[in-house]
């Protein structure tokens, strides 16, 4: 900040913000879902005070593929060209379901995080990047409930009406291209720029 010659201030955020949380779902288009509401509306708040306008980065790391998942996305789209689907289903995904998650560590960062969770996450994505689309094993990588969990949740009606929403196909794109245009239906609209 001092070589660039930039006002620089720190917002830090502590337990007791949280209880902001009625007035952060006043101001908001509909409850926020992701913690990152917190820090964003003290960061906006401090900002407020000096600026009426701030442009930020929001959007770049889904635009760019810049988290973590668009790799495993991808290092799976090419695993499912080059392992043999026998193989695959009989061999790798039984073994990583009984791997110990410290072990599994050592190739990802959340499954020892996630404890046994994580490790079944894995397992799930591994099963989906054989059977589905690009779209289905992207959903199950960022979202927090599993298959299983959503039906204990959905009624009969609310799933298939989720069903029928979400059969969109871009089969004229690549698999990355169908990765990033999913992001533009969903994450982007739904929870990074609400």
């Amino acid at each position: 900040a001092k070589m660039l010659g930039c006002d620089h201030e720190e917002v830090v955020c502590r337990p007791e913000d949280m209880a902001l949380l009625p007035e952060i779902v006043g101001y908001s288009d509909e409850p926020p879902g992701d913690a990152i509401a917190l820090p964003t509306f003290l960061l906006s708040r401090q900002a407020s005070k000096k600026v009426r306008v701030v442009m930020t980065g929001e959007g770049a790391d889904e635009t760019l593929a810049g988290y973590m998942f668009h790799k495993v996305l991808m290092m799976g789209t090419r695993y499912k060209m080059l392992m043999p689907r026998l193989l695959h289903f009989l061999v790798v995904t039984p073994l990583v379901g009984v791997t110990p998650t410290a072990l599994l560590n050592l190739f990802f960062d959340y499954p020892s995080y996630l404890g046994d969770k994580g490790r079944d996450k894995i397992v799930q994505y591994l099963g989906t990047s054989f059977h589905g689309q690009i779209e289905e094993s992207y959903r199950s990588l960022i979202s927090l409930f599993d298959p299983k969990d959503k039906r204990a949740l959905y009624s009969d009606s609310f799933a298939s009406s989720l069903r029928a929403a979400s059969v969109k196909t871009r089969d004229e794109l690549c698999d990355f291209g169908r990765m990033i245009a999913t992001q533009f239906d969903d994450w982007l609209p739904d929870n990074v720029l609400f």
